[in-house]
């Protein structure tokens, strides 16, 4: 139960890098800032929610510890 999540999170890394590097290609504009600012904006948010779930854990550790709770 660990070998196929493992790869499985690996090739959407490699997908990942694939598209980061090729985004122009794959919808035609390629030359321009839009190729960079679109993908870069996922990683952008992955950052900023892992930043703010930092605070929340320093602000407020219970509300922290109680978040997912409700997840079956």
């Amino acid at each position: 139960t660990v070998v196929l999540p493992a790869l499985s999170g690996l090739i959407m890394a490699a997908l990942f890098v694939y598209i980061f590097l090729h985004f122009g290609d794959l919808t035609g504009t390629t030359g321009g800032a839009l190729g960079l600012i679109l993908p870069a904006l996922i990683p952008a948010a992955a950052v900023v929610g892992y930043g703010l779930s930092l605070r929340l854990e320093r602000a407020d550790p219970a509300r922290f510890a109680r978040m997912g709770e409700n997840q079956a």
